[in-house]
Formats: C-alpha cells, sequence, structure tokens
C-alpha cells in the first residue's frame, strides 16, 4: 500500500512505527499466532515467552465462537474495545516498537525478507532519527489522504470519531 503511493522504504518503515503506542486488534495478528502462512504452526520468529503472552489475548478462532461474551474495557482513548481482541503495545511514542521487532516480540509481520534490517535498527538505536523520519512521513501521508469539499470528511482530531451529523 505505502509504495504504491509513493512511499519509500524507510518511509514505510517510519510509518509502521506508529503501532508503537495504543491498542490493535487481534484479527491483525491472529494468523501469525496459530496458522503462519498455512502451516498449523505459529511464526517462528515470534518468541516463545511473547507467543505465550499473545495467545492469552487472541484466542483461536475456535475459541472466541465457543467461549463466553468477552469482558468490556475502555481504551485511553475512551473508545470500548473486547480486551480478548485488543493489545496494548505501548503508552510512549518511542522507538520501542523496533527494539521490539529486533528481540522477536514484534507483533506486525514483516514481509520484506529482512531488507529493512538496518532502518529497523538505527530507529531502535536512535528515537530521534524515527520521530524525525515519523514526522515527515506522516505529513507526506497527509498530503494523500486528504477528501476536500464534497468528496468526504476531514478529521480535525484523529482520535476523535465522526458524528453521524458530520459525515
Amino acid at each position: 500500500m505505502f509504495n504504491q503511493n509513493g512511499f519509500d522504504e524507510r518511509e514505510t518503515v517510519s510509518l509502521l512505527g506508529g503501532y508503537n503506542i495504543g491498542q490493535f486488534h487481534s484479527e491483525f495478528i491472529r494468523e501469525r499466532l496459530y496458522n503462519f502462512s498455512g502451516t498449523g504452526k505459529p511464526d517462528g520468529s515470534i518468541s516463545e515467552e511473547y507467543l505465550v503472552e499473545l495467545r492469552k489475548i487472541c484466542k483461536r478462532d475456535e475459541e472466541l465462537n465457543s467461549s463466553p461474551t468477552p469482558s468490556r474495557s475502555a481504551s485511553p482513548s475512551g473508545i470500548t474495545q473486547d480486551r480478548e481482541t485488543a493489545i496494548q503495545s505501548g503508552q510512549r511514542f518511542d522507538s520501542h516498537y523496533y527494539q521490539n521487532f529486533l528481540d522477536n516480540n514484534g507483533t506486525m509481520v514483516s514481509e520484506d525478507g529482512g531488507t529493512t534490517e538496518a532502518v529497523v535498527r538505527a530507529y531502535a538505536s536512535d528515537r530521534s532519527a524515527f520521530r524525525r523520519d515519523f514526522a515527515r512521513s506522516m505529513i507526506k501521508m497527509s498530503s494523500l489522504l486528504g477528501k476536500p469539499g464534497s468528496r468526504g470528511p476531514i478529521r480535525v482530531n484523529c482520535s476523535r470519531l465522526f458524528s453521524s451529523a458530520t459525515i
């Protein structure tokens, strides 16, 4: 998706660092935990300790269908989500996402065949480089995604959902 919109490798890796804070849902990584690439096994790049931790949060599809209603929790943004389907990725916006990735504790899968390792290592060791590149990449992305006028609303505050009156 990113390279189709003119983002180079470094910009793409910096944008993925946006996952270093907040939550994301288990549906995005469940396959890696239970049936990576159709093997019936977990992704071997996830450390055993982290795999156990993630599997406590992200149940198999069969377990989800047979379990009682999930417990609910409010995220820091005030959006209520199922605790079983939301993974906390951090509370600080820094470069820990990249260090976790190097320690085999990354949650998002890399499809680059290792070609971005130098960038990941650079961001893991230099928080200011990550923040600088992330900011530049976000500015670039903002110029691509706007829908001015009647083609759709633009969020003024990205953490707030649109009300039905706005859309």
